[in-house]
C-alpha cells in the first residue's frame, strides 16, 4: 500500500473524531516535497554544486541571460538567510558560474550575473530533471487539461499560504 494511504489510514484509525482531507492534501505535498528535494539535490551533485547553490543560479537564469540580480532580489526570491546567500554567491563566483560587479544605484552593494558557464550548468541542471523526474514522469499520464487543472490549484494554495495573516 503506497506511504500515503498507509499514513491517512493510520491517522483514521487514531483520530476517528476528524474528516480531515486538508491533512491527507499536507500528507501528499509533504512527501511530494520529499521526492523534489532528493532530485533537487541529486541533480545538483551531478553538476558539481550544492542544491541551494542551483536554485540561485535557476534564479538568475530565469530572470533572462542579461538580467544582474542584487543580493536581495534573490534574497526574497529563495527565502534563505543572507549570510548564507553570501557564502553561496562568493562560491560561484569561485567556481566562475557568476560574475559580481559594483551596484552603480547603491555603492555599497553589488549585481550577480550569470557567465556563460553558469548558464550552461543550470540548462544541464534543467534538462538532467526533465530527463530523469519522477514528477514529470507521473505528470505525463496527466491529461494537458488535468496538469491545468492541477497547477491552478497548487497556485491558489500557494496564494493562499503566502498571504499574511
Amino acid at each position: 500500500m503506497p506511504i500515503d494511504v498507509v499514513a491517512i489510514e493510520q491517522w483514521k484509525r487514531v483520530r476517528t473524531d476528524r474528516d480531515d482531507l486538508s491533512g491527507n492534501v499536507k500528507i501528499r505535498l509533504f512527501l511530494l516535497g520529499g521526492h523534489v528535494t532528493q532530485e533537487h539535490n541529486e541533480i545538483s551533485k551531478q553538476v558539481g554544486i550544492l542544491g541551494s547553490e542551483l536554485l540561485i543560479l535557476f534564479a538568475l537564469r530565469r530572470s533572462g541571460s542579461a538580467s544582474e540580480l542584487r543580493p536581495t532580489d534573490l534574497l526574497k526570491s529563495l527565502l534563505v538567510p543572507s549570510a548564507t546567500m553570501a557564502r553561496h554567491l562568493n562560491q560561484l563566483e569561485k567556481l566562475k558560474l557568476v560574475k559580481r560587479r559594483n551596484n552603480p544605484n547603491d555603492r555599497r552593494g553589488y549585481l550577480f550575473k550569470l557567465t556563460l558557464r553558469g548558464m550552461q550548468v543550470a540548462d544541464k541542471a534543467l534538462e538532467i530533471s526533465h530527463k530523469t523526474s519522477v514528477i514529470d514522469t507521473a505528470l505525463s499520464s496527466f491529461t494537458k487539461k488535468e496538469k491545468a487543472a492541477l497547477d491552478q490549484m497548487l497556485a491558489k494554495l500557494l496564494s493562499k499560504a503566502d498571504a499574511p495573516r
